[in-house]
């Protein structure tokens, strides 16, 4: 089994993400005569049963009521459930953070987004069946990488789904960013809906075409061409300064840092690399003394993962954390 880190745990437990938007409704008490139940099978995408399965149960408040495990077979049962909504999230693991898989809420994989949960109703008396998982690999290609915990928190999150469809269990973090990806990061980040009105000429064929379009009608980017602007080049790769650029639309940055690096003056996004500075969202690119961002440079898919990470995080008013890149 595959190793991950044990700081990991209490986000398999109780899992950051779904807190807010989880659980089920008070269980049934000793007073309630015909309580009611759910049961299933923890299995994962491709239907095999899951060894250390679990299963935390939430009320209709989206309050965590209980963690229950699964047998070896992968069957599981929470018994004794007062009538009411109930939502589930699914995972594995044992004591030593050993994991093997993304957690899932109830038919809402691969994409995270827990006010889409399924609930599940349970009637008096009803036992409710079938309620079986479909856990998503955890990607082979993360574990001891520099950017492993942003990885992860970007598959948890269901911000990316992997770099090799339709197995999907390598995230390719070496790899340069296109700007098609980078348009499907941050669609998913803000779940963005509208394809507005805008087009452009070279994104038929990308398999990102619709989140190019939403991004565009969300104004977190004009094209690659100014000043017709009438084409993304969905298949270059992101540079750092265009990624500042993406970023800083996109969560409304406006205040910069003054001239903190030495080498963005002929940039057209040196403002915009300011801003990612001034927010904590970079360091710069040439530690130990990091007065150098390297704008023309390609982002890498795990460098992106950080930044994209971080700047989440710095909009949720949580931890930064100010290493490179």
């Amino acid at each position: 089994m595959r190793r991950f880190v044990a700081k990991h745990a209490a986000r398999l437990t109780v899992p950051a993400l779904l807190l807010a938007v989880l659980a089920p409704s008070a269980a049934a008490s000793a007073a309630d005569p015909v309580p009611g139940s759910i049961s299933g099978t923890v299995r994962n995408i491709e239907g095999a049963t899951v060894d250390q399965g679990h299963v935390d149960l939430f009320d209709s408040t989206f309050t965590y009521l209980a963690t229950f495990d699964a047998e070896s077979d992968g069957a599981y049962t929470i018994p004794n459930l007062g009538p009411g909504t109930y939502y589930l999230a699914f995972w594995n693991g044992d004591a030593d953070a050993t994991w093997d898989y993304f957690v899932e809420v109830y038919r809402n994989q691969p994409l995270l987004q827990a006010e889409l949960a399924t609930p599940v109703v349970v009637g008096v008396g009803e036992d409710v069946t079938g309620i079986d998982s479909r856990l998503r690999w955890l990607f082979d290609d993360m574990f001891g990488d520099t950017f492993q915990d942003d990885i992860y928190w970007m598959g948890n999150s269901g911000i990316t789904l992997g770099c090799n469809p339709p197995e999907d269990y390598l995230y390719c973090p070496d790899r340069v960013v296109t700007r098609g990806e980078m348009a499907a990061f941050l669609v998913r980040t803000f779940s963005l809906t509208d394809r507005g009105t805008v087009s452009f000429v070279d994104d038929d064929e990308s398999v990102f075409e619709v989140d190019i379009e939403k991004l565009a009608a969300a104004g977190i980017t004009v094209g690659c061409n100014p000043p017709d602007n009438d084409r993304f080049c969905p298949d270059e790769p992101v540079t750092r300064d265009q990624m500042a650029a993406f970023l800083a639309r996109a969560f409304g940055l406006h205040t910069g840092a003054g001239d903190m690096f030495v080498d963005d003056e002929g940039s057209v996004f040196e403002a915009d690399i300011e801003k990612l500075a001034a927010a904590g969202i970079t360091v710069g690119c040439n530690p130990p003394d990091n007065d150098r961002f390297c704008p023309d440079e390609p982002v890498t898919r795990g460098q992106m993962a950080a930044f994209l990470h971080r700047a989440v995080e710095r909009a949720a008013g949580g931890p930064l954390d100010l290493t490179a890149p």
